[in-house]
């Protein structure tokens, strides 16, 4: 489920639902924006922003059982490129692989259920 909690209405029946249709001994990998502009085409729509911290607490209240991991992935750079619309590629590899808690672009769950 990437990059879509934002749109809905209510992400934790969304979460919930989802995580009632994993299979046991399956996955649920999720990604939700922490910092990203207001959707130009879904502005009616778009909704939500989330903290890792945040995320996690929407998976361990909606993922009951679940062995889950959460990271906050970005730094301060890579989030102003982000909101200026630059690209990956005009940023050194180095500059987008340094990773600071403090400036999460997205935040990233992996959830397993027991087999």
């Amino acid at each position: 489920v990437t990059q879509t909690l934002q749109y809905v209405g209510d992400p934790a029946a969304a979460l919930a639902n989802v995580w009632a249709a994993v299979a046991p001994g399956g996955a649920l990998l999720l990604t939700v924006p922490c910092l990203q502009r207001i959707d130009p085409d879904l502005p009616d729509v778009d909704r939500w922003r989330f903290t890792p911290s945040g995320l996690e607490h929407l998976v361990r209240g909606e993922a009951a059982g679940g062995a889950f991991e959460v990271v906050g992935y970005g730094n301060l750079l890579a989030s102003t490129a982000f909101l200026m619309g630059l690209s990956a590629q005009e940023l050194r590899p180095t500059e987008l692989e340094a990773n600071y808690p403090d400036f999460p672009l997205v935040a990233c769950a992996s959830v397993r259920r027991a087999e």
